[in-house]
Parts: structure tokens; C-alpha cells; sequence
């Protein structure tokens, strides 16, 4: 606020304490003075840049722009009625503000007084966020009508019927010590949303139904209309959703037991082979005399029981991947979906009764292929001629190599 400007200020305030009353009438300021007292003032406007008017009322002084070089509010209820956004793009001033005036600098978005100190009030911050969701509330993708003959802007909700919010034709004023800004840029925000909109207007009708003040209360109660829109925004949400994750969930529980059953279909395969094999090596053994012959055999037999359990082993490996892979998807459901808990753990439990039953059919698949390879070894060594010695030094071995082999991990 350069130096000029608060001479006139103060002079104007200076003037207005030695008069007996004012009158605006929207453009022009009427001060009524005592006779002598109005030559005095006379001739102090006289050497100053203020035009002004001597009248049989009094002394006219115009509110416009030439007598003070901005756009001047005559008062706090002049501003209020007069206020647009696009004023703060430049410097204005508020003529009368309690015992003082309030200038306004738009480079530095401070407001000044008469002693040319900045004033922490939020009067023109409040009144621009106001204006800026009265305008939002009025779009046609927000409203579903406005009447402007009424001042309403109209809302439909499925679920409650029609709305009427009756908007101000003026700026309200707030309270002056506390900011709105947040709570209306938070508004302006989220609004934006379609479904979000939605679940706004229906708390309308919850905070505002019996308001007389609607405009008033809903920019008081906005941070919990907020609070109450976003909350049943998110329950909607997860409830539109919840089949769909349901629908996941059985969808993964359907892809682990594909990889289970193509598991255990494998296991089984290996499984029916071992009576048909061992029957075959029993009646070789019986048809063969010598006790090379006798010993190739047991040496087949001996390649053929690794070769069970190496694929046993492997099938192993992919059984705990799968686990591994299922542990991990189920949490990440189990912490993202919102679906009930006893839904997936049920879910969950039922996978792992499906590995658990595979991982003991594997367990007693590798004990029945030791067991047959002992009873197979203890058949040949009945059938040839070599010293008991070296009998139980051979299967002692070959048991050892296979035990190895079975309990060695991947």
C-alpha cells in the first residue's frame, strides 16, 4: 500500500469522525457536519487530490476510482453484496472495516490497515472459497437443476427424492477468525466424482433437510458431510466388488487344484507301475537259475526304485511351489479383498487338505517302494549261491543308496 493511498484512507476516517452522520447511496458518501466544523473539512479536502461536492446535506465524496485509485467496498455488507473471485486480481479496499479500513494487495495477497499493518481476518479468503462451491453446486454435471427465479439448485437421489438447496444471491459471512478454505477445497476436489456425487447429495438430505440456513449449515457441516459421503462411498465400493473378489477367489482355489490334481494324476501314474513291475521282476526271478542273470535283475530293479523316486522327489518340488505360490496369493487376498474372513479361510482350507493328502500319499508311496525293493532283495539273494557276507554287505548298500536318495532334499 504505497504512501498516497493511506493518506486518503486516513483522511476519509479523519473526516468521518468529525462528521454528525454518513449516508451512502451506492456510489456517493454524504457526511453531515456542524457548520464550522464543515468549513474545516472544507478546507482540508481542498489540499488534497479528493473530489468532493458541498451540498446544503453536507459534503458529497464519490466511492469511485478516481478519488481513490482501486475499486472500493463502502463496508464489510457493501463487499459481501458486491464481491466477485476475479476482484483479487487486483488491488481493492474496504472503505470502512470496524475501526479501520482493510486495504487489499493483490501481488502479495495480504490484507492491510489504516496503521499499515497486515490483518489476520479471513473474510476474503472465505468469501472466494464460498463463491467457488456455489458455482461447482450449479454445474450442470453437480445439479441436476437450477432455478435461478428461486435461487435452488435442484438434486435427485434414487434413494431420497428430490433436493432443494436454496443458495444466497450474496456471499455469506462466515466467521472471520477461522478459514473454510480447506474444507471447501477438499469439496471441489472430490465432487468431481460421479459416484462420489452420488452419496454427497444423499447426506444432504440427512444434514440439511430441516436447515433454514441450508447454504450456512452446509458449508459449516461440510467436513462431515464429507466424512459420511466418503465412508459410504467406500462400503458401496467393497460391496459392489464383493463378488468379483469372490469370484477371484474361487478362480485362484480352481487354478491351485488343477496344478494339484495334474500332480497327484502323475503320482498315480508312478504308482500303478510299481505292482506291475515288481510282479514281473518276482516271476523273473523264479524262471532264472543263474545267479548273474539273478543279480542284473536286482541291479534293474535297483535303477528303476531310484528312478521312482527321483520323479517322486521332483513331483515334491512342485507340490512346495505350489504352496509357497498359494501362501502367498491367499495373504495378499486375505489383506486387499475386504471379503470375510471365514470365506477365505475356508477357501484356504480347502487347498490345504488337497496338499496335505497328496504330501502322505507321496510320503507313502516312497516307504511302499523301499519296502518292495527289501522284499525283491531278499528274494534274489534266496535265489543265488553267495556267501551271507556278502549278502547283507550288498543290501546294506543298496538300501543306504536309496535311503539317500529318498530323504536327500532337491
Amino acid at each position: 500500500m504505497n504512501s498516497s493511498i493511506s493518506k486518503i484512507l486516513s483522511l476519509i476516517h479523519q473526516i468521518d469522525k468529525k462528521s454528525i452522520k454518513k449516508e451512502w447511496d451506492g456510489k456517493t458518501i454524504l457526511f453531515s457536519f456542524k457548520a464550522q466544523v464543515k468549513n474545516d473539512v472544507i478546507s482540508i479536502l481542498k489540499t488534497s487530490s479528493i473530489e468532493f461536492q458541498d451540498t446544503f446535506e453536507g459534503l458529497e465524496i464519490k466511492t469511485s476510482k478516481k478519488n481513490f485509485d482501486n475499486k472500493v467496498f463502502y463496508n464489510i455488507e457493501h463487499f459481501l453484496h458486491d464481491f466477485k473471485i476475479d476482484d483479487v486480481a487486483s488491488d481493492f479496499l474496504i472503505l470502512f472495516f470496524y475501526d479501520s479500513f482493510l486495504f487489499y494487495n493483490s501481488a502479495n495477497n495480504k490484507r492491510y490497515n489504516n496503521k499499515g499493518e497486515i490483518i489476520n481476518n479471513y473474510l476474503i479468503e472465505n468469501s472466494i472459497s464460498s463463491l467457488k462451491v456455489i458455482s461447482t453446486l450449479k454445474e450442470k454435471v453437480i445439479a441436476d437443476y437450477v432455478n435461478t427465479i428461486e435461487t435452488e439448485i435442484v438434486f435427485y437421489s434414487t434413494s431420497n427424492g428430490i433436493f432443494k438447496l436454496k443458495y444466497p444471491l450474496t456471499t455469506p459471512h462466515f466467521d472471520e477468525s477461522s478459514s473454510i478454505k480447506e474444507n471447501c477445497d477438499s469439496f471441489l476436489n472430490k465432487i468431481s466424482s460421479i459416484d462420489f456425487k452420488r452419496f454427497f447429495v444423499n447426506e444432504l438430505f440427512h444434514f440439511l433437510k430441516n436447515s433454514k440456513e441450508q447454504y450456512i449449515d452446509l458449508i459449516t457441516y461440510l467436513p462431515e458431510i464429507l466424512l459420511e459421503a466418503e465412508r459410504n462411498l467406500d462400503i458401496y465400493s467393497k460391496k459392489f466388488s464383493f463378488e468379483k473378489l469372490k469370484t477371484k477367489l474361487i478362480e485362484e482355489k480352481d487354478k491351485y487344484f488343477e496344478n494339484l490334481r495334474e500332480i497327484l494324476g502323475k503320482v498315480f501314474n508312478q504308482l500303478i507301475s510299481i505292482p506291475i513291475s515288481t510282479t514281473a521282476v518276482v516271476f523273473s526271478v523264479y524262471k532264472i537259475d543263474s545267479a548273474f542273470g539273478l543279480l542284473i535283475i536286482l541291479l534293474s530293479y535297483f535303477i528303476y526304485t531310484l528312478y521312482l523316486i527321483h520323479f517322486l522327489k521332483t513331483y515334491q518340488g512342485d507340490l512346495r511351489e505350489i504352496e509357497t505360490e498359494f501362501d502367498r496369493d491367499f495373504e495378499i487376498i486375505a489383506d486387499k479383498s475386504g471379503l470375510e474372513e471365514i470365506i477365505i479361510n475356508t477357501e484356504e482350507q480347502k487347498i490345504n487338505r488337497r496338499i496335505k493328502n497328496i504330501k502322505q500319499i507321496i510320503s507313502a508311496m516312497k516307504i511302499a517302494i523301499i519296502f518292495f525293493f527289501f522284499l525283491i532283495l531278499v528274494l534274489v539273494f534266496n535265489q543265488i549261491t553267495i556267501s551271507l557276507k556278502l549278502k547283507i554287505i550288498l543290501g546294506i548298500v543298496s538300501l543306504i543308496l536309496i535311503l539317500i536318495k529318498t530323504f536327500m532334499r532337491n
